[in-house]
């Protein structure tokens, strides 16, 4: 009874090991069949995550060329960083920015929206900040401050709650 126990479970482990080498060769034969090792619609390849382009060397050049080298090597949280931090713009018009760059469009003379808003100065951005405090619009005090001085979410918030503590609000 217990050899019989012993064996099944021997077959059933040969099946299991037999059944994942048999859906490896043919995943990889799907791939290679259906052409996802390259680019698609100007796109870099997204099925495979592959990456053939040496990914981790430093990316010189003109912004152009930085931007490209970045988004052919599937570095695409660099390229919203370039982007942010070259074009003083805001996460999704970053993203924006690289869509329309990745399509091919045209990428010059875009006006974006936080180019258009008159920034604040630190006196009266604090004096704003401080008048939402008091009438408990601490989520607009945030978004205000991080729009003003182009920082991150919780940055903006630990700005905000260095006004509240010191003038304990």
């Amino acid at each position: 009874m217990e050899s019989e126990t012993l064996l099944i479970i021997v077959v059933l482990f040969c099946l299991l090991v037999l059944a994942i080498i048999i859906s490896v060769l043919v995943s990889g034969r799907r791939k290679e069949s259906t052409g996802y090792s390259g680019q698609t619609n100007g796109y870099p390849n997204v099925r495979t995550g592959i990456d053939e382009t040496g990914a981790g060397e430093a990316v010189t050049g003109n912004f152009d060329e930085r931007l490209q080298k970045l988004i052919d090597q599937w570095r695409i949280i660099e390229a919203v960083k370039l982007v942010r931090e070259t074009k003083n713009i805001g996460l999704k018009e970053a993203k924006d920015y690289i869509n329309k760059f990745m399509r091919g469009e045209e990428t010059e003379g875009i006006i974006f929206e936080s180019a258009e808003k008159e920034l604040l100065t630190p006196e009266e951005l604090d004096g704003k900040v401080f008048e939402m405090l008091v009438k408990k619009q601490k989520i607009h005090a945030i978004k205000l401050v991080k729009e003003n001085l182009n920082i991150g979410l919780k940055e903006a918030k630990d700005y905000v709650e260095e006004i509240e503590i010191k003038f304990n609000i």
